[in-house]
């Protein structure tokens, strides 16, 4: 006679349930005192290897030991792994994550049609660019791109797709509205046959490759930004870095402030304005951006 416990540790590499959400909760539930422990430190050890089913079967069956590790996995890894343990964490204890559990479930729902090979998956996915969960969003960017054969095009830096997909994903909401409409746009207008080079959608780089690298690095130190470096660049590349700009007014990034409003960019303001809610912690950028509003 099989040990019920070898027989579930074997349900763990079952290829029929590779495309499941969880590992089988039931089973370990039903397992006597002693084989239940060995199951549950199975599980724990998975969850801290970042394994996305193990994060389900453990919120099932209750294992608050795994938080620990869950909260870990909420800050690394891929989008789906960083959902998974979000939702597993929700499950435990109930948490005001960012998200709901509903929006959760719709992040689960788009990487399922993301991952699926039917063709109905890609107007099945549309609707989840609107979703008002990021992971739902970026999954159904993602998904749609690789499905519509566009995955090289939103790889360079500086090009419009992948331009789109931050503005689409940003935490500024009035930058991200904008996003949005032109993805679908685009996206749509590539699902009903339109090409990427009547769209435009072929990156045309900066003659000088130095300029979009130097840009970048003038970000991520937090250093005030040269401008005559986006004034030299392509039309690509340059919407491409002030749309990097405006995206981080909402993490009160007050070089990219200083930047846009010398660049003249187009609705500073009105993003400005929408940044104020996402600096609140942050008194000394809360009240430069309200300088830069007028308001003081």
């Amino acid at each position: 006679m099989v040990n019920p416990y070898e027989q579930w540790r074997r349900s763990l590499a079952d290829d029929a349930r590779a495309h499941e959400l969880s590992y089988d909760a039931a089973a370990v539930a039903r397992l006597p005192g002693p084989d239940r422990a060995r199951a549950e430190a199975d599980l724990l050890a998975l969850v801290s290897e970042g394994d996305p089913m193990a994060f389900d079967t453990v919120a099932r069956l209750g294992l608050v030991a795994a938080l620990p590790a869950l909260d870990r996995a909420m800050n690394a890894g891929s989008a789906w792994v960083r959902a998974a343990a979000a939702r597993a964490v929700f499950e435990l204890r109930g948490d005001p994550l960012a998200e709901s559990s509903e929006g959760l479930d719709a992040g689960l729902d788009a990487w399922s049609l993301k991952e699926s090979d039917r063709p109905e998956a890609i107007p099945a996915l549309f609707p989840f660019l609107d979703d008002p969960g990021v992971h739902a969003r970026v999954h159904a960017a993602d998904g749609l791109v690789e499905k519509l054969g566009l995955t090289a095009l939103a790889e360079p830096w500086g090009s419009p797709l992948r331009r789109m997909k931050l503005a689409h994903c940003s935490k500024l909401p009035t930058l991200r509205a904008l996003g949005t409409a032109e993805l679908r746009s685009a996206l749509s207008a590539v699902f009903e046959g339109a090409s990427p080079k009547a769209l435009d959608l072929i990156h045309r780089p900066s003659e000088d490759p130095r300029l979009f690298p130097a840009f970048r690095s003038q970000c991520q130190a937090r250093q005030p930004i040269d401008v005559n470096l986006l004034r030299a660049m392509s039309d690509h590349d340059r919407a491409h870095a002030l749309t990097m700009l405006l995206s981080r007014l909402g993490s009160g990034d007050v070089h990219a402030l200083a930047a846009v409003e010398a660049l003249h960019t187009p609705g500073w303001r009105a993003h400005l304005r929408a940044a104020l809610p996402l600096v609140a912690g942050q008194p000394e950028v809360e009240a430069a951006y309200r300088v830069k509003l007028g308001e003081r």
